[in-house]
């Protein structure tokens, strides 16, 4: 029986690691024990595979999600599940490695642990720099109890290698790979008097919303024919403290609320490219998502978003709201340019397949 350790997993990348994972060793009739938090996300994951009586789904209040209670479940309840499940082997996704002498693959999820940048952790609240200095100390330290260890990207491999002297043997790349087979381009926009750039995020600090304060009065000024698609929900909208900037500057800047993975297919046909200011990434599906619909992409002049857009995307430096402003006036004016990145999506297409995850997980699984 093997043991599935994704009490941190909420929403984002990691749901999508985690689905096909599950997806995999239920095709595969394995044993397993999956312990996931009992919020709407993964309620809604576990029904589809609910009928297999080899799968324990283990639900832990979102409560646990709090830092001491952390503690409590690396330290205590996972000692107790161990005793009563019996279980060979251990997948940790988006957590920090538990303490045991069992086999362990950790799919990493954080690239904060990776990145040392005054410019970023400048942006970050002090509790967040504290909690994460904390968390990174201790995810360094259980690192030892891994196995097995499933990056991202090429970049973060490089820094475990380099950085850290891991053994580059144990490293594995896993991309947050999409079903774009879920997915289909035959449809016309309707045209409308402003390009339309979607930002498709929850509210994180690393997602850099607070660029906005200074983009969007800026995008005004120049009476710039853009507005930004925001995807937040109310309570993002109030803890971000965006609502003046959305009432004062209406045409510029939308909020559409939260959106569901079965309307993902028609909001990216309505709009013309995405936006993603990131300070910090593992990896974004909406950039492979924004390719396959031939969506232009306007991203931070960052590492992470280099080794998957390469040279297709209109790149900007995150803490200067001139220079975005810049890129987003190429998108706009430039037709040529536009054209020419977005003939060089097929190469970038083809490397996320979503077939690879499975022959990763048969080969981890079996070694």
């Amino acid at each position: 029986m093997i043991f599935i350790n994704a009490h941190n997993i909420i929403q984002g990348g990691g749901v999508s690691v985690l689905y096909s994972f599950i997806d995999f060793i239920d095709k595969n009739e394995y044993d397993a024990v999956i312990v996931v938090p009992n919020n709407n996300v993964n309620l809604l994951l576990s029904k589809k595979f609910t009928k297999n009586s080899k799968l324990h789904f283990i639900y832990l209040e979102v409560r646990f999600l709090k830092y001491l209670n952390k503690f409590y479940f690396n330290f205590i309840l996972f000692k107790k599940l161990k005793k009563r499940y019996n279980f060979t082997n251990i997948y940790t996704i988006g957590n920090i490695a538990l303490k045991s002498n069992l086999s362990q693959t950790v799919f990493i999820q954080n690239a904060f642990y990776f990145t040392s940048d005054p410019r970023i952790l400048k942006k970050l609240s002090l509790k967040f720099r504290i909690l994460l200095s904390i968390n990174k100390a201790l995810f360094f330290k259980n690192l030892r109890y891994a196995s097995k260890i499933i990056v991202q990207t090429n970049f973060i491999k490089e820094i475990l290698i380099n950085k850290h002297k891991i053994n580059s043997s144990k490293i594995f790349i896993l991309p947050n790979i999409i079903n774009l087979d879920s997915f289909n381009r035959n449809y016309v926009k309707l045209e409308t008097s402003k390009r339309s750039l979607l930002f498709l995020s929850n509210y994180y600090e690393h997602k850099n919303f607070n660029i906005l304060f200074k983009l969007i009065p800026l995008l005004a000024k120049e009476n710039t024919p853009v507005e930004i698609i925001i995807t937040l929900s109310e309570t993002e909208i109030h803890r971000s403290g965006l609502l003046n900037i959305l009432k004062m500057y209406s045409g510029f800047i939308r909020n559409i609320g939260t959106v569901s993975p079965q309307d993902l297919n028609d909001l990216y046909n309505e709009i013309d490219a995405i936006f993603l200011p990131s300070l910090v990434e593992s990896f974004s599906t909406n950039y492979v998502e924004a390719i396959f619909f031939k969506k232009s992409i306007i991203t931070s002049d960052m590492e992470f978003a280099h080794e998957i857009c390469q040279d297709s995307a209109f790149y900007f430096n995150p803490f200067d709201e001139f220079s975005i402003l810049k890129a987003i006036n190429d998108f706009l004016y430039d037709n040529e340019l536009v054209k020419s990145k977005i003939e060089n999506y097929i190469n970038i297409e083809l490397k996320y397949n979503y077939n690879e995850p499975n022959k990763l997980f048969k080969n981890i699984i079996n070694e």
